[in-house]
């Protein structure tokens, strides 16, 4: 993966039968190796992103607490 040369298999088409109904829908099962390198991936994006996410979140209650202070500085209106 490091010299990005891995190419996913394409995927195996099954038709499965629908309920109450003689139509089949179709249904995509990947390859055991793609399912490893598709969850490998997940949580090195997950590890990335997840401490922006925390810091979003933080930066967000903050903001939160300070409106109720906005309002009973004017009475019950709201003055930005």
């Amino acid at each position: 993966m490091r010299d990005k040369s891995y190419l996913p298999k394409p995927a195996r088409r099954e038709y499965i039968a629908k309920k109450n109904s003689n139509k089949k829908r179709p249904l995509g099962i990947q390859s055991g190796n793609d399912k490893l390198v598709q969850k490998v991936v997940k949580m090195i994006l997950e590890s990335i992103y997840e401490q922006n996410i925390s810091w979003f979140q933080t930066k967000q209650k903050l903001s939160d607490s300070i409106i109720p202070d906005s309002e009973n500085l004017y009475g019950n209106e709201l003055v930005y």
